[in-house]
């Protein structure tokens, strides 16, 4: 189902969960946590993506200007620490939240919790295993290029990890494909925060109210206009073998409307190839 949300005068989101927290009379735990604000926690969340996000722009049509179609190892760098800050968002809603608005005996709010929980476990568990897999497992986050028969070039990457002398996909992260092209699945991100967000404030709905003063109001903005205005000019093309739809947004006059949208596929045969740098030597194979 299509969810629109409203943007200002200057394009930028208005938050949902600030929204609904700003003049709502509840009770925040947050003091006795020791943890920031959530008005200051939920800014500083976003703040790291959107920076890291632009300068992963700046790069991708830096290297979509340059003749030729070489993958780019410092555009897949850049995109894995767009992930890497996006985690940290979803940190923010899967444990910020609730531990802001849950009293030590939750009572009541026990199923709203746990409904919470599984939504946001789910919007996570794809950016959350590329993290892991990259954090923990030693995973690389390798740059795919593919050259179609017209002359159109998408990038994108894949997550994979040592074998031997060479690199194996990651089976856990490319179930459905071989590759991810980013002007795809950077939207998908955004489409999955802001679900996030949406999660979040019918959870302050259903927070309970003993105890509760009203929250002084603040503004609602979650910013991402630069980027959002940015990715709208890029279009939605996929790689070879890529899902035909996904979790996107479209923006409007006045608004982001978040939904599930077709992933323009070329229907030509396409030359994939992948490129990685190990103790400075690079080696460049076609994609198995």
């Amino acid at each position: 189902m299509a969810i629109r949300l409203a943007l200002n005068e200057k394009g930028e989101v208005s938050s949902p969960f600030i929204s609904a927290l700003a003049g709502s009379t509840i009770r925040l735990w947050h003091d006795e946590t020791k943890d920031a604000h959530p008005f200051v926690a939920h800014g500083l969340a976003y703040r790291g993506f959107e920076r890291s996000s632009l300068k992963f722009l700046d790069r991708l049509e830096q290297v979509t200007a340059l003749t030729g179609s070489a993958p780019d190892q410092e555009l897949a760098l850049a995109f894995g620490d767009v992930v890497y800050r996006a985690a940290e968002a979803f940190e923010f809603y899967k444990k910020r939240v609730p531990a802001a608005l849950s009293p030590p005996r939750v009572g009541q709010f026990r199923r709203p919790l746990k409904d919470y929980d599984t939504t946001i476990r789910r919007l996570l568990k794809h950016w959350a295993t590329v993290c892991n897999a990259m954090k923990h497992a030693s995973n690389i986050m390798v740059p795919v290029v593919a050259t179609f028969e017209r002359g159109t070039v998408v990038h994108g990457y894949s997550v994979c990890g040592h074998v031997h002398e060479g690199l194996a996909l990651n089976k856990d992260i490319h179930r459905d494909q071989r590759s991810f092209a980013y002007a795809v699945e950077i939207k998908r991100l955004i489409h999955d925060l802001l679900r996030a967000d949406l999660a979040a404030a019918r959870l302050v709905t259903s927070a309970p109210t003993e105890g509760a003063v009203e929250v002084r109001q603040s503004h609602s903005n979650i910013g991402l206009a630069a980027l959002t205005a940015r990715l709208n000019g890029i279009p939605a093309k996929g790689l070879p073998e890529c899902v035909s739809m996904a979790d996107s947004y479209t923006l409007t006059d006045g608004a982001i409307i978040l939904e599930r949208s077709h992933v323009a596929i070329m229907g030509e045969t396409a030359r994939v190839s992948v490129a990685y740098t190990v103790q400075e030597a690079t080696r460049h194979f076609p994609l198995p």
